[in-house]
């Protein structure tokens, strides 16, 4: 089933009461003075204490996932493991027998700090149980202008629907082409804006959106999450890679960026997931690119250089298609970072763009986000919601375009 919206964004468990479950009947347990179920952590410690259960003999990983915490993460320490035995009254069974347990903690020795616990959760639940596979083509996923927390188009609600969509959507179209293609390489962009962000980058912006900064990180952070759970466990190589949009930026009271190119969200969603991913065993063929304090990046796609870049800072030009060329031109000629690209993708503009120019390809993403009613009122045009995704290779070229929803 998937999660809701609520679900996605509820934060870490509080021990709320649960029932307990016993043949048929619900049962909901009282706790003893200091038995109350609870987690708390540090960076490198914590305690907590477990909801009642009918389980006798929980095993330290069981536990430490029930608690939210990633098991490859968080250890208990010897001697620590209390359990507390008692029996409840319920109307059908009589007297049943329920278990509650309590623990220190601490992290394992190497493991990242300043991870998200749920994300573990997230990870288990969304992998793909595919065996990966070899082959000499790469498969390129790249996630645009999310948005999350805009409040037009049916908000944050139907963007969720969106994303969980496109993840089978992009799942069925990797399906399908290997039908015909050896994919061994599956490359993920966060091509930026994958917030909305609360102020800074339009008048009314504070008055439209329906999250929190801090939830609409949450949110991108663990749907993130489950795209690389779901394609990752399919290949061989898998890169995942971000660059940072206009969204991102950590601008000030009059709207503009006063930090370095590097202080984006965009960039610190992908890092903190970075960290929950690269402790984990069956997560060691993926490779993270995150950039420090680049606009752009230049990945291997399978033996095509391929540029990446939001966009937004491409400005001479008519029209988008034409300020990205130009954009291109430029760095060419000045022989930066999507200099030797083949394929250059780029995101900003909100609608499908793929056209040749100087025998080179130039792919713009289209968005996800709920649409604009300014841009629509503006020109009467809209974009249809979807993601991006083509296969390269060793010839250069790209093919099998699709934007799936």
């Amino acid at each position: 089933m998937k999660p809701t919206l609520a679900e996605l964004l509820e934060p870490v468990p509080d021990g709320a009461i649960q029932a307990v479950e016993y043949n048929g009947e619900k049962i909901t347990p009282t706790y003893s003075k200091g038995w109350e179920p609870r987690v708390e952590t540090g960076d490198t410690d914590g305690q907590a204490t477990s909801q009642a259960t009918l389980d006798g003999n929980a095993d330290e990983a069981t536990l430490i996932a029930g608690w939210g915490l990633d098991p490859e993460a968080w250890e208990i320490i010897d001697g620590t493991l209390r359990v507390n035995k008692r029996q409840q009254n319920s109307v059908k069974a009589g007297m049943v027998w329920l278990h509650q347990y309590r623990a220190n903690l601490r992290k394992r020795t190497g493991a990242i700090m300043g991870t998200d616990p749920d994300l573990a959760r997230i990870i288990t639940h969304w992998k793909s149980r595919k065996k990966p596979r070899d082959g000499d083509h790469a498969f390129v996923v790249n996630l645009a202008d999310w948005q999350a927390g805009k409040g037009e188009g049916g908000g944050s609600e139907a963007l969720l629907n969106r994303i969980l969509s496109s993840i089978d959507a992009t799942e069925a179209q990797l399906l399908r082409v290997r039908k015909s293609t050896n994919v061994g390489h599956i490359v993920m962009v966060g091509m930026g804006d994958l917030i909305e962000q609360c102020s800074g980058n339009y008048p009314s912006q504070a008055f439209t959106t329906d999250l929190t900064r801090r939830e609409q990180m949450r949110l991108a952070r663990r749907c993130i999450a489950a795209f690389v759970s779901r394609l990752a466990p399919q290949a061989e190589r898998v890169t995942v890679a971000t660059v940072g949009g206009n969204h991102g930026e950590n601008r000030g009271q009059a709207g503009k960026a006063f930090t370095d190119p590097g202080d984006n969200d965009d960039v610190a969603v992908f890092e903190s997931i970075a960290e929950s991913f690269l402790h984990r065993k069956d997560y060691e063929h993926v490779e993270w690119v995150i950039p420090v304090t680049e606009r752009s990046i230049l990945l291997d796609c399978a033996g095509t250089p391929i540029g990446f870049t939001h966009g937004d800072q491409a400005r001479t030009g008519a029209s988008p298609a034409v300020k990205q060329v130009n954009w291109w031109k430029g760095q060419t000629m000045g022989g930066v970072t999507v200099a030797p690209a083949r394929v250059l993708v780029t995101a900003h503009y909100h609608h499908l763009i793929a056209q040749e120019t100087h025998g080179k390809i130039h792919l713009q993403c289209p968005s996800l986000d709920g649409g604009s009613r300014w841009y629509t009122d503006s020109t009467g045009d809209h974009s249809h919601p979807g993601t991006l995704t083509f296969v390269t290779g060793p010839t250069g070229d790209v093919t099998n375009l699709e934007v799936v929803a």
